[in-house]
């Protein structure tokens, strides 16, 4: 019997602090070494069967790439992560997935690697533009800083809005991390009219030597920066032209 495959393309650089195993602990751990700004690409290989079956981990760390097999659904730092989720298949910029395309092509096939490769091109592009990004501190142990972006997409019909982190080596040396603004194009017919989005992201801890952040859209970029981020409310909300996002 053959099965469809299924990508999986966790939208958020792993780092050697996580901790990433296969499956619960109730079947015995079996975890991965990580590397800092890894990329995590989860295949399954046999989705229309029950637990255990075969499934793959696709780890990109600059361009290294190796394929862990395994039998069950990622679980990151405790938590699962991916399966039965309607995630974007967003690669984290400035990832170039034709690194790992020898890897990938023995796990899915040549033709399912190229089914990948046109798939992801037609997914998780930037948005029109970004107008107004804004932060805050939430104070928690460690801290997080949230960041908001709101901009606008060229039609209406755009899904899964995110802010992209980008992957660095050493330290941006003007201290501005930067953050892509990606959502999902339309799959059908859409009305040619500029609309509102907008998207979050946390960081959890180890933003305090940033200077401030830079949201990069299609056609322009916004910077905020950290000198006096305002607070936000014990439910993790801020303002942006007095409405709560």
């Amino acid at each position: 019997m053959e099965h469809k495959i299924k990508i999986y393309i966790y939208p958020y650089p792993l780092t050697k602090d996580d901790r990433l195993c296969d499956g619960p602990v109730s079947v015995g751990e079996r975890c991965f070494a990580l590397d800092n700004a890894t990329m995590l690409i989860w295949v399954d290989l046999m989705p229309e069967a029950r637990f255990a079956h075969p499934t793959a981990y696709v780890l990109i760390s600059g361009r290294n790439t190796r394929v862990e097999r395994g039998n069950w659904w990622p679980m990151l730092n405790g938590k699962r992560i991916l399966l039965g989720e309607q995630n974007s298949i967003c690669v984290p910029s400035p990832f170039d997935l034709a690194v790992a395309m020898p890897e990938l092509s023995k796990v899915l096939g040549e033709k399912g690697a190229e089914q990948m490769a046109y798939t992801l091109a037609e997914k998780c592009r930037h948005v029109y533009t970004v107008d107004f990004v804004d932060i805050a501190i939430i104070k928690t142990n460690p801290p997080q800083l949230l960041i908001n972006a709101v901009g606008a997409a060229r039609t209406s019909g755009w899904l899964n809005p995110v802010l992209s982190p980008r992957i660095y080596v050493q330290p941006p040396l003007d201290g501005i991390w930067e953050f892509d603004f990606l959502a999902d194009p339309p799959a059908g017919v859409a009305l040619e009219v500029i609309t509102p989005i907008n998207a979050s992201y946390m960081v959890d801890g180890g933003f305090q030597s940033w200077k401030g952040v830079r949201v990069v859209a299609e056609t322009n970029a916004k910077e905020k920066l950290l000198g006096k981020p305002r607070k936000a409310d014990e439910a993790g909300h801020f303002v942006i032209e007095g409405a709560k996002v």
